[in-house]
């Protein structure tokens, strides 16, 4: 444990030698133009998938798909929100201590990987938490939300960016590959935020692995709002940056991104959920 503390230290005390020795802020100019106008551009709060279903239920828009939901840990939060619960699984992808707890559940739902078993149209919103990463199909999978969603639904979650590879996980996505997975299959990504910082997320993960624990004195730290990103944000306001660009900056770092995605309604211009 010792040493893990040492561990625990050494890593912010780099980042914030690190940034606090930092003299500019340069960056891709493509980063910038591809995304600057998907990431917050009024606060730096952290937003997380939650936050997101909060702000968008609606007593007539409230049929809600959890996609990839296992044995539907999410769903009593879920349905607290006021949502209608439904889940979904690729149950030749789940583990095998938990499918048979998954198969006895009624409000769960398994197809075969590539087609949804809904009709068109049938969900107000889809929730994925950290499930595209494990999709074969991505092409596929995006259009099978599409369809079932409702002109102006919503695609929320999160997914790994740069996260270590874990249960079978195909890739990670960027977030202009996000972006471009969306407009492929008619979607539209509205916005994006930084989650988890990627220098925490992989040196826990490192702990885990080389200790053979989960829990370790980064499990702590191991937030949306940690040290860390107060230390990237406290760079961005040193350097002068705009609320897209701090953001920016901190998206370029994350280990995971969340995601507000929408399903354009052409009788409603932009409205949407």
């Amino acid at each position: 444990m010792r040493s893990e503390i040492s561990a625990a230290l050494v890593l912010e005390t780099l980042i914030a030698g690190i940034l606090q020795s930092g003299t500019g802020y340069a960056t891709d100019g493509s980063f910038t133009a591809q995304l600057g106008d998907v990431v917050d551009q009024d606060s730096t709060l952290i937003k997380a998938p939650e936050d997101i279903l909060r702000a968008i239920v609606a007593p007539d828009r409230n049929l809600i798909l959890d996609f990839g939901c296992g044995t539907g840990g999410s769903r009593r939060w879920i349905e607290n929100l006021g949502y209608l619960w439904r889940g979904v699984n690729y149950l030749e992808g789940m583990a095998d201590q938990v499918r048979d707890q998954a198969l006895s559940d009624g409000r769960i739902d398994f197809y075969d990987g590539l087609t949804l078993p809904y009709e068109r149209e049938s969900f107000d919103v889809v929730y994925s938490f950290q499930v595209f990463e494990h999709i074969q199909d991505i092409g596929k999978t995006f259009g099978e939300i599409e369809r079932v969603l409702k002109p102006g639904g919503a695609l929320v979650g999160a997914v790994s960016y740069l996260e270590q590879i874990h249960d079978y996980s195909m890739f990670n996505f960027t977030p202009y590959g996000l972006k471009l997975a969306c407009q492929r299959a008619g979607l539209r990504l509205e916005k994006i935020y930084p989650s988890y910082d990627v220098f925490t997320w992989m040196a826990r993960r490192l702990l885990v692995v080389t200790s053979g624990s989960d829990e370790n004195s980064l499990s702590e730290t191991l937030r949306r709002d940690n040290n860390i990103d107060r230390l990237f944000k406290d760079f961005s306001d040193r350097m002068g940056l705009s609320v897209r660009d701090a953001n920016l900056f901190r998206l370029m770092f994350s280990a995971h991104m969340t995601f507000h995605i929408r399903k354009p309604d052409p009788r409603q211009g932009s409205g949407a959920l």
